[in-house]
């Protein structure tokens, strides 16, 4: 009888300890996100979908960094998209109209200015979208996540067939 009265203020000892540490792993993960480390634009910030920023990449050269919420990379990318898109139009006419020998090299700025930076959007708007969701710990809009857990002693029926078997004690798990 002292043996089992031990073992279940053993297993209380043990509840109220793992129930601590996982409150403070809570305090932790929750100081590591709010504190001033995560820059301003992406406090509340939802998950970020890297399937969207691909798409919108795809659609508008730059629209997957706006996405992102990187307005300054997204600028720079629909300005050197729209200069090299532009300038690569003006070779291509001055060739055909005006049959300037100058046009390849011209042509040899404009085009890889122009392609590059859109296979270079395509490649970063998922990237960093997988990267902001990791580092900053972002969470779908209806997902709440692991809020807390609760262990408790408990009695296990073992479920024999036998009409003299004995309970044992153990401990529940309740996830929330």
């Amino acid at each position: 009888m002292k043996a089992k009265a031990i073992l279940l203020s053993l297993l209380f000892v043990l509840a109220a300890v793992i129930k601590t540490q996982a409150q403070q792993t809570a305090k932790a993960d929750s100081a590591l996100i709010k504190n001033d480390s995560v820059p301003l634009k992406y406090r509340g910030l939802k998950r970020r979908d890297p399937v969207v920023a691909t798409l919108l990449s795809v659609l508008v050269a730059g629209g997957g960094q706006f996405y992102n919420r990187q307005t300054a990379k997204g600028l720079t990318i629909v300005g050197l998209e729209v200069t090299g898109f532009v300038g690569t139009l003006y070779v291509a006419a001055s060739n055909i109209f005006n049959n300037n020998p100058n046009s390849s090299i011209e042509l040899g700025v404009f085009l890889p200015m122009w392609l590059g930076t859109e296979v270079y959007a395509l490649i970063d708007a998922p990237v960093t979208a997988n990267r902001l969701n990791t580092q900053y710990h972002l969470k779908r809009a209806n997902e709440k996540g692991l809020t807390s857990f609760h262990l408790s002693p408990t009695l296990i029926d073992q479920g024999g067939s036998y009409t003299f078997t004995k309970p044992a004690f153990g401990l529940k798990l309740t996830l929330r």
